[in-house]
């Protein structure tokens, strides 16, 4: 992609309209939802003690927000501005009108109910939101330098959710090869930027060691939701002793896995199962559990398998109207006890687009996989000859849905669609940014000089079918 002087007005067009997306949304959405994790969260950043149930970037960073004097809702104003200041960069640095949509995305309605919610997933969104725009708007113009201010959203997304050290490492390997680069010196860009990835995701586990009080030992809930999925399959119990109460039968799991989610498996059960967060499981019974859980596909391959297909059709297939809203949407507030009184939003636009998206549900617009195949699309129109937009910035947004999106198909312990929000979202983003990739007068097949925002470009010789040709765009105007 060339680099080109960005014109005032486009600045000041697409900058109103992201105020104006920023202060519609804060309007309709302010203080937010907090459902039960987001209630946790604002208690532990209330009172200084982090749970590792989610990774504790979040909520560290809320409890700085609270420490400043600021009200719970004032993180969910920092995530809508990160989402608006990023689309708004993104579309200063496409160079056609539509890029004016970009920050218009924000207010399509399914993605729009999923930010009033306080969540990781929202959080994770937004600085790779903000990380992408400023990325995108530094190729535009020429200064790759400045993309290294990415780094610091980059590290935040990071540390709010495990999945993100795999949406990274397309974003980081732009700053790393700025321009098209020879096979080796892609490949040590590729290594370098996943390196650097998980430099950053051990760096935050450290931090995760020393802040965290509360340990959850997540790794033992989806543990326990395969091996009491595939226990369902196979009809044969896999849980080892220790872990669940007397008398607990595969009849008696098979209607709460039918749910769709291990919330219904660990709390629903006659006698109870324990995931080892009120009371410690003996470390010999974790030891077990964990094995079991880690030779499952090898030896329940079948049972495994058939578990995982119907967890992926949960995740990116149809939202059908038999499953419990709380997949979806959970447009609550919960109070818990040493959290401030919230009110919820109850504005006519609040109740419109929860009754749109609840209407949307069962449509292609409740459907994860129809937005990840944007990103397919982006990636056809992003690989044609003669494409003269940022094919870089296109297949990195479009490697880091999919990235993120596929590994949630093995390692998810609920089918929820907040899980999804950056791959749906970055595909929409993709498929835009590969609309401004068509040849534009002015240019040449190889994407050099555009003259009318380069007044310099005169100066110097435009190769055109590996010819020099002085004369293959008229004179600047100055």
């Amino acid at each position: 992609m060339t680099p080109y002087t960005v014109r005032p007005w486009r600045i000041g067009i697409i900058g109103v309209a992201a105020l104006a997306v920023f202060a519609f949304s804060v309007a309709t959405l302010y203080p937010g939802w907090y459902s039960f994790d987001t209630s946790w969260q604002l208690w532990q950043a209330r009172n200084g003690r982090f749970s590792d149930l989610q990774p504790p970037g979040m909520a560290f960073a809320w409890s700085v927000l609270l420490a400043a004097g600021l009200p719970p809702g004032s993180l969910l104003v920092a995530h809508l501005a990160a989402l608006a200041a990023g689309t708004a960069l993104l579309g200063i640095s496409v160079r056609r009108l539509h890029g004016l949509a970009l920050p218009l995305v924000l207010l399509w309605p399914p993605f729009l109910v999923t930010f009033g919610h306080l969540w990781n997933d929202v959080s994770l969104a937004a600085a790779l939101a903000l990380a992408t725009g400023w990325i995108s708007w530094t190729r535009a113009t020429g200064r790759p330098a400045w993309g290294w201010l990415a780094a610091i959203p980059l590290a935040y997304a990071i540390g709010v959710r495990h999945n993100a050290v795999l949406a990274a490492p397309p974003l980081i390997f732009l700053l790393l090869v700025p321009a098209p680069a020879s096979a080796r010196r892609a490949a040590s860009g590729v290594v370098l930027a996943i390196a650097l990835s998980a430099g950053v995701f051990a760096g935050w586990a450290v931090v995760s060691r020393w802040v965290v009080t509360i340990p959850s030992p997540v790794l033992n809930v989806l543990a326990i939701w395969d091996l009491s999925a595939t226990s369902v399959e196979s009809g044969e119990l896999l849980l080892p002793e220790g872990v669940y109460g007397p008398g607990l039968t595969v009849d008696e799991l098979r209607p709460l896995v039918k749910a769709g989610t291990v919330y219904y498996v660990v709390t629903g059960t006659r006698n109870g199962i324990n995931p080892g967060f009120a009371e410690p499981l003996p470390p010999a019974v974790e030891r077990e559990l964990r094995m079991r859980w880690l030779s499952l596909p090898f030896t329940h391959p079948v049972g495994w398998l058939r578990h995982r297909l119907a967890m992926a059709w949960l995740l990116f297939g149809p939202q059908r109207p038999d499953r419990g809203e709380s997949d979806f949407i959970v447009p609550v507030v919960i109070d818990r006890p040493g959290n401030p009184v919230i009110v919820a939003n109850d504005s006519p636009a609040n109740a419109w687009l929860l009754g749109t998206v609840r209407a949307w549900r069962p449509t292609a617009a409740g459907m994860p996989l129809a937005y990840l195949l944007l990103s397919v699309l982006a990636c056809a129109l992003a690989l044609r000859r003669g494409f003269g937009g940022d094919r870089g910035l296109v297949l990195a947004l479009a490697a880091g849905a999919w990235l993120v999106a596929l590994p949630l198909a093995i390692f998810s312990a609920s089918a929820e669609w907040r899980y999804l929000t950056w791959p749906m979202m970055s595909s929409a983003l993709a498929l835009l940014l590969a609309l401004d990739g068509g040849r534009r007068s002015g240019e040449t097949d190889g994407g050099g000089c555009e003259i009318r925002t380069h007044e310099q470009c005169e100066l110097l010789p435009v190769f055109k079918t590996g010819a020099l040709n002085r004369s293959a765009n008229p004179p600047a105007r100055r």
